[in-house]
């Protein structure tokens, strides 16, 4: 998050977690929730966008500092209780959440969550398509690696559908760097992580198939912790469109 000096305002629950959050899945994935065995595809029904809805979103576990309201939905939404306040990614009027609030320690990493939901369609396949936009914090110094995970949740268990981060190589240098601790990009990238370039947007799809009821598209944010001994410590920031879902078959 870029800012200018430091007073730490802390949210966050104190459960555990480990520092990086990594699934793997064969996609499609199945997305299931219990629909009666006579809900049926219809290839009439191809091109038809699904309804999503936000569920909400928290902080997981760890803390951030959430002085600057740079955390939340896009744009903001009235009776959120974190309320974003600045844009300093220039999301706009843009629909989606932000994880742009740093980390608040230098020991824990900080795990957010936001939730969509929309009903899938026993045997309909579906395209989730979202926006990622990336970029480092905008501190003077290091700034800690953000990651984030694209799960489908149901009644049977979590499928993972795409991973992001942003690389932090050497030739970046200085503040771009990350602080000691944090993992390295080539952790990343044998965990199956697709590395984002700083200050760049790209259109991600990805493809489930429904098993009948609810499916939740979940987005996983997980912050490292700062630097120490730094006057600016900050965080990686990352913005995910609102994913619009459309059935384009019916699984044979």
């Amino acid at each position: 998050m870029t800012d200018i000096s430091r007073r730490r305002v802390v949210v966050g629950a104190a459960w555990a977690t480990p520092a990086i959050l990594v699934a793997t899945s064969s996609p499609p994935a199945a997305a299931s929730g219990g629909a009666p065995a006579t809900s049926a595809c219809s290839d009439a029904d191809n091109g038809t966008a699904a309804v999503v809805t936000a569920l909400g979103w928290e902080v997981k576990s760890g803390s951030v500092d959430a002085q600057y309201g740079t955390n939340g939905w896009t744009p903001a939404v009235a009776g959120d209780s974190m309320t974003i306040t600045n844009d300093w990614m220039g999301i706009g009027t843009a629909e989606g959440f932000k994880s742009m609030d740093d980390n608040a320690t230098t020991t824990t990493p900080a795990v957010l969550v936001a939730r969509y939901a929309f009903t899938a369609v026993r045997g309909a396949v579906y395209t989730v398509d979202f926006t990622s936009k990336v970029q480092y914090g905008g501190g003077s110094n290091s700034s800690s690696r953000q990651s984030m995970v694209l799960t489908v949740d149901d009644a049977a268990g979590s499928s993972t559908l795409t991973k992001l981060s942003i690389p932090h190589t050497s030739a970046y240098g200085g503040w771009r760097a990350m602080p000691p601790g944090n993992t390295s990009d080539a952790q990343m990238a044998e965990a199956g992580y697709d590395l984002q370039a700083h200050e760049s947007s790209r259109a991600r799809s990805v493809q489930v198939t429904g098993n009948g009821g609810q499916a939740v598209l979940t987005f996983t944010f997980t912050v490292e912790p700062i630097a120490t001994g730094e006057a600016n410590p900050v965080s990686d920031d990352i913005w995910v469109s609102l994913p619009t879902v459309t059935q384009v078959a019916c699984a044979s």
